[in-house]
């Protein structure tokens, strides 16, 4: 499974344990349920994986605690919080470019909705071939008040890393933090402004 695959997974998981169990709960108990939950559905889940990494030839071994790490490849950085801040985004970038992962979602169990709790952050991630079959072609970004969803939002993230890195649709990967919503655009150069 990749982690297009397992983002697919853990979304729905999230979005079920938020609507069963509401807002509000605390950050350890939705950690709990969530990691049984995606067991459930077949995936391994570490709980409070310590991390170490070595800087300036220091090794650190209990540099940071990720909440969720599932299948060794896809971090989740769980919140219980009214609001998210900028700090709980670079958190989770952080936490992906130490362990050298290319996707994670931080969730707000804190939020009115699960949608807007929800964020998707990346570092590098260059496999979007696999991401949802709802998503649009490229072609369809060009048609003027087309309104993307929840999943097609993922495409226009891709468009954007690959473009800003280099300038080239077929360019490597980009870091950024980016936050799962409804976007309207005229045409693919509103994603720029």
């Amino acid at each position: 499974m990749n982690v297009e695959e397992i983002s697919a997974e853990v979304v729905d998981a999230a979005y079920h344990v938020h609507r069963d169990l509401g807002p509000g709960l605390l950050e350890s108990v939705c950690e709990a349920v969530l990691a049984k939950v995606l067991e459930q559905r077949g995936l391994c889940v570490k709980r409070q994986v310590s991390v170490s990494f070595t800087y300036q030839g220091i090794t650190f071994d209990e540099g940071f605690r990720i909440d969720l790490l599932v299948n060794d490849s896809f971090v989740l950085e769980l919140k219980s919080v009214e609001k998210l801040e900028r700090v709980h985004y670079k958190q989770l970038l952080t936490y992906l470019r130490l362990t050298e992962n290319s996707l994670g979602l931080l969730i707000n169990f804190g939020a009115s909705t699960f949608k807007e709790g929800v964020h998707r952050v990346v570092n590098n991630h260059t496999d979007f071939a696999s991401s949802r079959e709802q998503r649009r072609s490229l072609a369809d970004l060009e048609c003027p008040g087309f309104v993307f969803g929840f999943y097609d939002f993922y495409l226009i993230i891709d468009v954007v890393a690959r473009i800003a890195d280099g300038g080239s649709w077929n360019g490597g990967g980009f870091s950024v933090a980016v936050e799962i919503g409804v976007v309207a655009v005229e045409s693919i150069a509103d994603v720029f402004q």
